[in-house]
């Protein structure tokens, strides 16, 4: 199964580890964030004594703990590949996969529609009650749709 941001055109082992590393890189931010986000909760529960509600704070901390653990889980992962040249073969030819990427591109949009329309039932029904909820999920939408006709724009250039 690839995730909603997997697959690529590679077509080298060197290439993949190059990929690889890259995402290695981009597993450190992550990490980073996940750090940031469960240190400043647990600061804020215990030395600044934020008048939030605990479930907000329990939140927040396990946001943090499970950016760190995927981050950390997935660089392992990463880093593991990069030992082994069969594993690697097969982890690039499965990325690679025309199969494979019309399935995720298809299960994504899916997934989008489903929680696009769950967003507008939401901002129907929830408006009614919470004026601010409708006002940010209506800002939601609109941004997702002018985001997606300015990389519509943007990707049809490049290919």
């Amino acid at each position: 199964m690839l995730g909603i941001f997997c697959g690529t055109d590679i077509t080298s082992n060197e290439e993949y580890k190059k990929y690889l590393k890259k995402r290695n890189y981009k597993l450190a931010v992550l990490f980073l964030i996940g750090v940031v986000t469960l240190v400043v909760s647990i600061l804020a529960q215990r030395l600044w004594k934020v008048n939030i509600p605990e479930y907000i704070l329990g939140t927040y901390m396990g946001f943090g703990s499970g950016l760190t653990a995927a981050s950390i889980v997935l660089f392992l992962k990463n880093r593991r590949l990069l030992k082994e040249e069969e594993r690697l073969r097969m982890a690039r030819v499965e990325l690679s996969d025309e199969r494979n990427r019309q399935i995720s591109t298809e299960a994504t949009k899916i997934a989008l529609m489903v929680l696009i329309i769950a967003m507008y039932l939401v901002m129907l029904i929830g408006g009614l009650w919470y004026p601010v909820l409708m006002k940010v999920l209506c800002f939601l939408i609109c941004l997702f749709v002018a985001a997606y006709g300015v990389a519509y724009k943007i990707v049809s250039k490049r290919i």
